[in-house]
């Protein structure tokens, strides 16, 4: 079962829910719902992407599936989770799930792993940060360890660009 728990009463809270369905006529999972999230774990301190599917319009859903927290890769080198293994993408949001012809499925999602916060003051530092792709060729039972898309920079939050002001907000610094 698919729940959100928007309190974060269980110290977790699954945000973002974003869905697809495999409408490719001869695909073998032709029809199949397919859900994805961000499961936040506060006790742990991560965020990773999960996946569930439902093989009948909805009635019930799988279990939740990971979605490319592959441990070792050389995409995440800073991962934030307490236990988390070294190249854990464990940092991730905004996951869009999407479905080609042939009944593959895809995943595609905002990852922070790659660079050192700005926040945390070390040298080097940046917005910068990867969007991540991992596939599932079995329905959404297993996937790929995740692939990097692409690079992106994130705009500063206003408070650190114009002293204190505008908290919350992203924009362009001044000169």
């Amino acid at each position: 079962t698919v729940t959100a728990d928007v309190s974060g009463s269980q110290g977790a809270l699954e945000d973002k829910q974003y869905l697809t369905v495999d409408n490719h006529v001869g695909s073998p999972f032709q029809d199949r719902v397919y859900v994805t999230w961000t499961h936040y774990d506060f006790v742990a301190n991560t965020a990773v992407i999960m996946e569930s599917y439902s093989k009948d319009y909805g009635e019930t859903f799988s279990a939740p599936h990971p979605v490319g927290f592959t441990g070792g890769t050389q995409l995440c080198p800073y991962p934030i989770g307490l236990a988390s293994a070294e190249g854990s993408c464990d940092n991730n949001q905004f996951s869009q799930p999407f479905t080609a012809p042939d009944g593959t499925l895809y995943v595609v999602w905002d990852n922070y792993n790659g660079v050192l916060f700005p926040s945390s003051g070390a040298p080097g530092a940046s917005a910068k940060y990867q969007v991540l792709i991992s596939k599932s060729t079995d329905g959404g039972e297993t996937f790929s360890p995740p692939q990097k898309v692409s690079d992106y920079y994130e705009l500063p939050d206003c408070a650190a660009a114009q002293a204190g002001n505008d908290a919350g907000r992203a924009c362009v610094p001044e000169k």
